[in-house]
């Protein structure tokens, strides 16, 4: 298969990737690896930088008023955009990202090259070609949870908590194999007063 390749990665289209990214936090989460404010044109580079500070700071989204009063760069709403548009804002960036590690690794590695210097090259440029997003996050546990936990009580014996409430909300009780995690506010009954409370039954 051929190196896939970008026509233009102009103001224009890296504009489109901040604004796509400024509309939904996970794509921008899924593409935090690889993100870097330098890449980025000289006249997006401030609202790049305050993008990735202030998820860093505060791991939420600015507002568009806010990044335009931040950085002076003003990014228009894209509006409610269907999951394709994110699957190829996923496949554009992560081969602009690489393809400008590149470019920066070629311009870095002409001096290095000068002066000998042949495995500093070396490494930036394998870093550059095996920049690539995570393509799968796992399951959603967001998502169809009563499905989800149905699905389990038909495939693995449940085992009671020795609270009837409890074992009606997870269907039937623990799913054998599983990691359970119990958390609480202070006072709350958790941790190793739990097992106090009750002998967990042996799986």
């Amino acid at each position: 298969m051929a190196t896939r390749q970008n026509v233009d990665y102009g103001y224009d289209i890296q504009k489109v990737y901040l604004e796509m990214m400024m509309r939904n936090p996970e794509v921008f989460a899924r593409c935090q690896g690889v993100f870097n404010p330098d890449a980025f044109d000289a006249r997006l580079k401030p609202a790049a930088q305050f993008m990735m500070s202030y998820m860093t700071d505060h791991n939420s989204m600015p507002t568009f008023d806010m990044m335009k009063a931040a950085s002076k760069v003003e990014l228009k709403d894209p509006g409610v955009l269907k999951d394709e548009h994110y699957d190829w804002l996923l496949l554009e960036f992560e081969t602009f990202s690489r393809h400008k590690a590149l470019e920066a690794a070629i311009l870095k590695g002409a001096d290095l090259l000068e002066k000998g210097e042949y495995g500093p090259v070396e490494d930036l440029v394998k870093q550059a070609v095996q920049i690539g997003l995570q393509k799968d996050l796992g399951i959603d546990y967001w998502e169809n949870p009563k499905e989800r936990l149905l699905a389990l009580k038909d495939q693995n014996d449940q085992v009671s908590t020795g609270w009837k409430h409890v074992d009606q909300m997870l269907y039937g009780g623990f799913s054998r194999g599983e990691l359970e995690i119990f958390a609480g506010a202070s006072g709350c009954v958790t941790g190793e007063t739990l097992v106090e409370v009750i002998e967990l039954p042996k799986i």
